[in-house]
């Protein structure tokens, strides 16, 4: 936490022992007194941890970031994985109280997403081969427009036909 948090997390730390801890206390005094329930009854000590916990929130979100910054190149994405890597944003979202869920896709998603791209990538390599016997086909350079002049390069084509709408 830095120095700003620093001010922040004595604040706390006095509401904790001057406000919060009184309070509990004698809740649970009040309450080991006239519950009648034996059950719930002990021996108990109150130690308010909100700034505690406030810093270490802070303190292992901060490691968080830094791990996915030193992650975030070929050879780490290779060992950590794509599942690995979006369980690391989950945790680094969830500590920053954003939406979790909108922003990075469940595991099953993330699998369904990456199978449909490797089938993606597949059947275009599939379709990009040329048959046995064949000359490969490189790119056909633009035709002539008609009555001479420079070549057409912005047409609008038919997916389906190929033919110039």
């Amino acid at each position: 936490m830095g120095s700003a948090g620093k001010g922040i997390r004595q604040v706390v730390m006095h509401i904790d022992h001057d406000v919060i801890k009184p309070i509990i206390k004698r809740q649970f005094v009040y309450n080991m007194r006239y519950d009648p329930d034996e059950n719930i009854k002990g021996d108990a000590e109150i130690i308010p941890r909100g700034a505690i916990n406030l810093a270490v929130r802070e303190t292992v979100n901060v490691r968080r970031v830094e791990f996915l910054n030193a992650t975030a190149n070929p050879v780490d994405m290779q060992i950590v994985g794509l599942n690995g890597r979006a369980a690391l944003l989950r945790e680094v979202a969830k500590g920053l109280q954003m939406p979790v869920d909108e922003i990075i896709p469940s595991r099953e998603k993330l699998e369904y997403n990456v199978r449909m791209q490797q089938m993606a990538e597949m059947a275009q390599a599939q379709a990009g081969q040329a048959p046995q016997g064949a000359a490969p086909q490189g790119p056909t350079p633009p035709a002539p427009a008609p009555g001479g002049g420079a070549p057409q390069t912005n047409v609008v084509a038919n997916q389906n036909t190929g033919a110039a709408a």
